[in-house]
């Protein structure tokens, strides 16, 4: 089955780049792990490896050299197995699904 990750991390604040760039780097690989590399015989639903992503995330920017204390990043991450998707946000970013039938104008 084919699966595809894709997201958008808006950093802001004067650290804020940084930020977007550690989600954005980490996030794909802490996801991977999550859901695929699970260790125990507990399986582990999509969503769930997102919830926890984000947290491991959340908690790595807490202990890293990064100063978050006025900055940070909205995030909002799709993932896509097979025919589903699944989303997480972050902050105040969102993802729509849009689609189009009939005739073009």
């Amino acid at each position: 089955m084919q699966t595809h990750i894709f997201g958008v991390y808006d950093g802001h604040g004067l650290h804020g780049h940084h930020v977007s760039n550690y989600i954005s780097s980490n996030l794909p690989l802490t996801f991977v792990r999550q859901y695929f590399g699970s260790e125990s015989s507990e399986e582990v639903t999509p969503a769930e490896a997102l919830h926890r992503t984000y947290r491991e995330l959340f908690q790595s920017l807490v202990s890293n050299e990064i100063d978050i204390s006025f900055s940070g990043a909205t995030a909002t991450t799709c993932f896509l197995e097979g025919s589903k998707i699944y989303t997480a946000n972050s902050g105040d970013s969102r993802a729509i699904i849009g689609s189009k039938s009939g005739k073009k104008n």
